[in-house]
């Protein structure tokens, strides 16, 4: 997993929002078929000194995960990637979503892009960001 901070620092550690276009909705009328993007669900809660962003992403490798966090937003783009076969036959349904995804998550407050920590585990990718608090002076 990689993880970049808006000043283009890389780390080991480990975000996203996603609009369809006008063009992909009629696509898609016209030609059912038409693949649509695939939208990884996504929590965003608050605690006292940080936010903590939790992305369902079952089936992504940590190496097909691109994160990069700024003061008020974080993208995350990343693949998960198909099953070339279909156990010794062919399939029927296919329900799963696969392929390329990408989010850009606005973050309800400021937060410090290097104070950030990111773990994916059991398919759930989780970054912690450590809020701005700016202080008043009086």
């Amino acid at each position: 997993m990689s993880l970049k901070s808006s000043s283009g620092k890389s780390s080991r550690r480990i975000d996203i929002s996603f609009r369809q276009t006008e063009e992909e909705k009629s696509m898609r009328e016209v030609f059912p078929s038409w693949p649509a993007p695939w939208i990884p669900p996504l929590d965003i809660y608050e605690q006292s000194e940080e936010l903590v962003v939790e992305i369902e992403l079952p089936g992504v490798e940590p190496h097909e995960i691109s994160i990069t966090v700024h003061a008020n937003r974080i993208d995350l783009k990343g693949k998960k990637k198909e099953d070339e076969e279909a156990k010794g036959g062919h399939y029927i349904r296919l329900e799963r979503e696969f392929g390329p995804f990408s989010r850009f998550i606005p973050l309800p407050c400021l937060v410090f892009p290097d104070h950030t920590l990111a773990w994916l585990e059991d398919g759930v990718l989780t970054i912690k960001l450590k809020k701005y608090k700016k202080k008043i002076n009086k």
